[in-house]
C-alpha cells in the first residue's frame, strides 16, 4: 500500500525548528489581540494566563491561543484555519487544518489536516495528525453555551492514538465581560489511569 504524508513531512528537523519558533510567534503575536484573557490557579499552584483570538469571513475563519506561564512553566499555543466548504442551515462543513506548538526545555509540535463540522455550540473534527516521526488520527469534539448567559459551559476533548484530553469549564458571569469559573484537566492514556488537574480562574471577554 502506499503511504500518504502531506508536504510539511519533508521538511527535516533542522527548518523544522525554525519553523516551530516562527510559527509560535505568530500564533503568540495573534493571541496577544486577544477577545479573550483567562488566568487560570490549578492546584499544583503554577498558574498561567490564556490568551485567545477568533476572527471569522465569509469563506473562512481562524483562532488561536497561547497558555503562557505565570511562574516556571512551559508554553503551548495552537493556530487553526478552517476553510468552509458547504453550509446547511445552522451547519458549516470546512477543511480543517491545526498547529499545536510546545516550548519547554525541548520543543515539540504536532501538524494536523481533516475535516470540521461546526454549529454555533458544538463542533466535531476528524484529522490526520503528525508528530515528528508518529503518525495517527485525531478526533476532536468542542462545545459551548451561548456566552451571553449568566453561566457559560465550555469545553473540548481530544482522542489520538493512545491519548485522550478533555477539559471541560464552567464559567459564572460576575459583570458584563467578566467572569469566575472553574475547569478540570483531565488526562487519559489506554495503559495507564485517568489524571485529572482541577483548576479556578477569572475570564474577561472583549
Amino acid at each position: 500500500s502506499v503511504k500518504l504524508n502531506p508536504i510539511f513531512l519533508l521538511i527535516n528537523q533542522k527548518k523544522m525548528r525554525k519553523l516551530i519558533i516562527l510559527l509560535l510567534a505568530v500564533c503568540i503575536s495573534i493571541a496577544v489581540k486577544a477577545q479573550t484573557i483567562e488566568v487560570h490557579c490549578p492546584s499544583n499552584l503554577k498558574p498561567y494566563m490564556t490568551l485567545q483570538h477568533f476572527k471569522s469571513w465569509n469563506k473562512a475563519s481562524v483562532f488561536a491561543f497561547a497558555d503562557v506561564p505565570l511562574y516556571r512553566g512551559e508554553v503551548y499555543g495552537e493556530a487553526a484555519l478552517d476553510l468552509n466548504i458547504v453550509r446547511f442551515g445552522d451547519m458549516t462543513l470546512s477543511a480543517h487544518t491545526e498547529l499545536n506548538m510546545l516550548l519547554a526545555k525541548n520543543y515539540d509540535v504536532a501538524a494536523l489536516a481533516g475535516v470540521c463540522l461546526a454549529h454555533p455550540n458544538f463542533s466535531i473534527m476528524a484529522m490526520y495528525r503528525k508528530q515528528f516521526d508518529v503518525d495517527t488520527y485525531q478526533v476532536t469534539a468542542t462545545w459551548t453555551t451561548n456566552n451571553e448567559r449568566v453561566v457559560h459551559f465550555t469545553g473540548y476533548i481530544d482522542v489520538w492514538g493512545q491519548f485522550a484530553n478533555a477539559q471541560p469549564q464552567l464559567w459564572i458571569r460576575l459583570y458584563k465581560g467578566l467572569f469566575i469559573g472553574a475547569e478540570v484537566d483531565m488526562w487519559y492514556t489506554f495503559k495507564e489511569q485517568l489524571t485529572a488537574t482541577p483548576t479556578i480562574g477569572v475570564k474577561y471577554d472583549f
